[in-house]
């Protein structure tokens, strides 16, 4: 069946064709088998679709929704802090602190010790140790790995994918930070 013909049927049963155009479809449609067939199941879905409820009814946005929508919906994408990164950037700020803290207890230490604080030098050279013993454990981590990964050329692949990631990571967190404060559309 000619395709100019079932658009015409569509456009009859929307109402959209003039009265000599639907008398020539009539013709057309009492002439050919086939074409009467697709007629005939074009008005049975016309009909069982307009029996149907409206569930909700049809309400067209204000003009520029979409527009500013879409726009509103970038910018909370850009802003959305992300929670995999900062606590990648706090366990990454956690190495050099506890190192920093180590160093300083255990300089502090002797100074408490001289000043006559016993309990605060006792406290302060046990702050030292721990720190420098999650420091020294974290150090050996790294150093494990290394030899796992002098071994092994797989985990180099992956060593370089974290690498990478890391990279990755730092550059988009430094382009929120120095990105310009946006207005709201």
């Amino acid at each position: 069946m000619d395709e100019t013909l079932k658009n015409r049927m569509h456009a009859a049963l929307d109402g959209d064709l003039n009265e000599s155009l639907r008398r020539q479809l009539e013709v057309e449609i009492l002439s050919d088998a086939e074409a009467a067939r697709v007629w005939a199941a074009l008005q049975e879905a016309e009909e069982i679709l307009g029996q149907a409820p409206v569930l909700l009814p049809v309400v067209q946005p204000r003009r520029g929704f979409s527009s500013r929508f879409s726009a509103r919906l970038a910018e909370r994408r850009r802003a959305r802090p992300s929670w995999f990164g900062a606590l990648a950037l706090g366990l990454g700020a956690l190495v050099p602190i506890m190192a920093f803290f180590g160093a300083g207890a255990a300089f502090l230490a002797p100074l408490a010790s001289a000043a006559g604080q016993p309990t605060a030098s006792l406290a302060l050279q046990t702050s030292a140790e721990i720190s420098l013993r999650v420091v020294s454990s974290l150090l050996m981590a790294a150093v494990t790995v290394v030899r796992v990964a002098l071994a092994s050329p797989v985990v180099w692949v992956g060593l370089g994918l974290g690498l990478a990631a890391t990279c990755a990571w730092l550059i988009w967190m430094g382009r929120l930070v120095l990105a310009p404060a946006r207005r709201p559309v």
